[in-house]
């Protein structure tokens, strides 16, 4: 019955086949199989010669944060915050994991201002109702930042 041993003869021919040694074509001359043998460089090496070679022609740039745009989600435009905007305070809402320090750095580089200095403030969420469904909306962090006199940040230009 070859129904059920259609597998093993498939493997037995793969083996005979192995076994089996390949003889090389009797037209190629044993002189052709010599072949000079040059050393080549691997292309990881030619990659990492080219690689050092960029990075010590590249001049040094002073490199942003670029994460200000994870620290700082939104400017908090209030009338008790414009009223701070005239003593050179401006608030945000920060990421809740944002420090004093991130927050610093993320202001100084993405408006271009010097930090004198930063308060955070915890907000809770508050609670409410709906119907008989109660909920809690996210608690959410403030940042008041303090900028050097002449230093300035338009945050609406049309109000």
């Amino acid at each position: 019955m070859s129904i059920f041993n259609w597998k093993k003869k498939k493997d037995e021919e793969r083996k005979q086949q192995v076994m089996e040694p390949k003889k090389a074509p009797s037209s190629v001359s044993v002189a052709s199989e010599i072949v000079e043998k040059r050393p080549l460089k691997s292309k990881k090496a030619e990659i990492d010669s080219v690689a050092t070679q960029a990075v010590e022609q590249a001049p040094e740039v002073p490199r942003a944060t670029g994460d200000a745009h994870r620290v700082l989600l939104r400017p908090l435009i209030t009338e008790k915050n414009t009223l701070h905007q005239t003593q050179n305070q401006y608030v945000f809402e920060v990421a809740i994991r944002a420090n004093k320090v991130e927050v610093q750095k993320a202001v100084e580089s993405a408006f271009k201002v010097k930090v004198k200095k930063v308060r955070i403030v915890r907000m809770r969420g508050k609670i409410k109702q709906f119907g008989r469904v109660k909920g809690v909306r996210k608690f959410w962090k403030k940042a008041i930042v303090s900028v050097e006199k002449g230093d300035h940040i338009t945050l609406l230009s049309s109000v």
